[in-house]
């Protein structure tokens, strides 16, 4: 597959990529690449004489902007496992499968992986038009329009909300960024007794009246969304490799486009943790354990779960106020621009096109924004998508300038320079 370049710093967090005295508007170029020893931690309890284990193991990714190598991957285990055999499902998940007999204590089963993760920040190239035609989706793509209990598709509330926030949209990574933006905006990330007790509930309806929940309940809201727009998309769920220790897997979305297969989206108001590396719609620290797979549970005994990962930073993206990049006539292309905050007080700032050629449509998914003091970034991202006219001659440079605007006050631009070729 060839690589799409891909900026996305929705909540940018580290300061090592900062550039002193730089703009609140930028975009961000290069690679985030890391190297993890990742470590799945499962004790078993035992209630009889036999105990079973269902294990994902980890698949390489290989996206438009987003590249996993798997360099090695292995089990150990406490007490030998009587047999183990693997299984893959119809979309490619593969369950490691364990079976121990004559059990009399708890047992540890690890999973031990090496990865290398690469995110890769730049203009997108995705061709993939709004609305997405439905006759034109393979069959078994088709099905992911569909409403379960979960994702609610064909709810009138689900339905008003999806046509409300997609209505303007331009291409197919358009509407999702809107969808995505509007949910991080709207719901809270919680999980309070009204939430969990007594009747745990994170279906997508649910998180929208409550405009609450945890990471599970922003992706069926989100799916639920898309799917309402007339876009395939599915859960996907693994682990983020950002601190050393942690008892929670996480989970996010794929969506499907035409031109590329699934791709992955965080859809989650998800932090990183210590600030290590920018929150991008799949966070580079992402490490994907399956994607829509039914759920078929961890064990038949009593468990519990624990992640470790030991993780090496080797390079990191930089903040651009000036970029270029290549389109063919009428094709789109689009940058996604993180806003930092201008004061340290709740903020309403404003973008607007400065400067464009006559003939190119540029379309931000955003123009007014609303930056609380509360967020520990104190920034968002809004997508900038440019199509140069279908008669534009080859060779033709142009610039599109957007500013940033605070209290009637210029506070940032970001210069596109795009050539026809």
């Amino acid at each position: 597959m060839n690589r799409v370049m891909f900026v996305g710093a929705l909540l940018l967090l580290t300061i090592t990529c900062h550039v002193a005295g730089s703009s609140n508007l930028f975009v961000l170029e290069g690679s985030f690449t890391q190297t993890t020893d990742y470590v799945y931690r499962l004790t078993l309890e035992p209630e009889g004489s036999t105990l079973d284990a269902n294990v994902a193991l980890l698949n390489p990714v290989n996206q438009p902007w987003y590249q996993v190598s798997i360099l090695d991957q292995y089990f150990t285990s406490s007490v030998p496992w009587s047999s183990r055999w693997d299984d893959t499902d119809a979309n490619g998940n593969v369950r490691a499968k364990f079976d121990w007999y004559q059990v009399s204590d708890q047992i540890t089963l690890e999973r031990h992986t090496r990865t290398i993760s690469e995110a890769i920040y730049g203009p997108i190239s995705l061709p993939d038009s709004f609305p997405v035609d439905r006759n034109a989706l393979p069959w078994d793509v088709r099905r992911k329009l569909s409403p379960t209990d979960n994702w609610q598709s064909d709810d009138s509330t689900i339905n008003a909300y999806a046509d409300s926030i997609t209505s303007a949209s331009v291409t197919q990574l358009d509407a999702v960024i809107r969808v995505l933006s509007w949910i991080r905006r709207e719901v809270r990330y919680a999980c309070s007794a009204e939430l969990c007790d007594p009747v745990y509930r994170i279906d997508a309806v649910f998180t929208l009246t409550k405009r609450m929940g945890n990471c599970v309940s922003y992706a069926n809201l989100a799916i639920a969304l898309l799917r309402a727009a007339g876009i395939p998309a599915v859960e996907a769920n693994g682990f983020v490799a950002d601190r050393e220790k942690s008892n929670a897997s996480h989970a996010w979305i794929a969506v499907y486009f035409p031109s590329q297969g699934w791709i992955e989206f965080e859809s989650a108001d998800w932090m990183p943790a210590y600030r290590e590396a920018p929150l991008t719609f799949l966070m580079p620290q992402h490490i994907t354990m399956w994607r829509d797979a039914t759920d078929i549970g961890v064990s038949r005994a009593g468990f519990t779960e624990r992640h470790e990962a030991v993780f090496e930073i080797t390079e990191r993206p930089e903040e651009k106020t000036a970029v270029a990049a290549q389109v063919q006539a009428g094709q789109p292309i689009a940058w996604v621009m993180t806003v930092k905050n201008p004061v340290y007080e709740d903020s309403t700032v404003h973008l607007s096109v400065k400067s464009a050629p006559t003939g190119w449509s540029v379309v931000l998914s955003e123009s007014e924004l609303f930056i609380s003091d509360n967020l520990i970034s104190r920034s968002v991202d809004v997508l900038v998508t440019m199509t140069p006219p279908a008669h534009a001659i080859s060779g033709a440079s142009e610039q599109i300038v957007i500013a940033c605007n605070h209290d009637e006050a210029e506070t940032g631009e970001v210069t596109f320079s795009v050539t026809i070729h």
